[in-house]
């Protein structure tokens, strides 16, 4: 039987690379304190699901998002900004602010362009040992 199984809207998605970020994180906590600069995506759609089978194991998480500007200048900044480990928040439908990743565990985007009219598409499908936390401010 599945255990928190989560499923949101995304209104907002923004990125750091850990490089760049200072993470407090304490393992089993529900909630991360992240100091950075976060870049804004300028997503137009974005879906993030997770799913724990039991509790304390393993966590799923994937993550789908649309960007619709695929002029040359937004490619280049996006593929040089995603071609580093970081972190993803999410600012959900739900009011939440989610951070996706941690300084120990940072998620890696795959990016694509495809399409007529061209989109820009970025994924993350991973296998995490904690789910999304709650942002919290230093």
């Amino acid at each position: 039987m599945k255990q928190n199984n989560k499923r949101v809207l995304i209104c907002t998605l923004s990125f750091i690379p850990i490089s760049a970020a200072t993470v407090t994180n304490y393992p089993g906590s529900n909630y991360i304190w992240v100091s950075a600069d976060w870049a804004d995506l300028g997503i137009t759609t974005a879906e993030f699901a997770e799913e724990q089978d039991v509790v304390g194991g393993v966590v799923t998480q994937e993550l789908t998002a649309t960007i619709t500007d695929t002029s040359a200048d937004r490619q280049s900044e996006l593929r040089s900004l995603l071609s580093q480990p970081g972190l993803l928040l999410m600012q959900q439908n739900n009011g939440e602010s989610r951070v996706m990743g941690t300084d120990e565990f940072p998620v890696v985007v795959a990016y694509s362009c495809s399409g007529s009219p061209a989109s820009i598409e970025l994924t993350v499908e991973r296998e995490s040992p904690e789910p999304a936390k709650v942002l919290r401010s230093f």
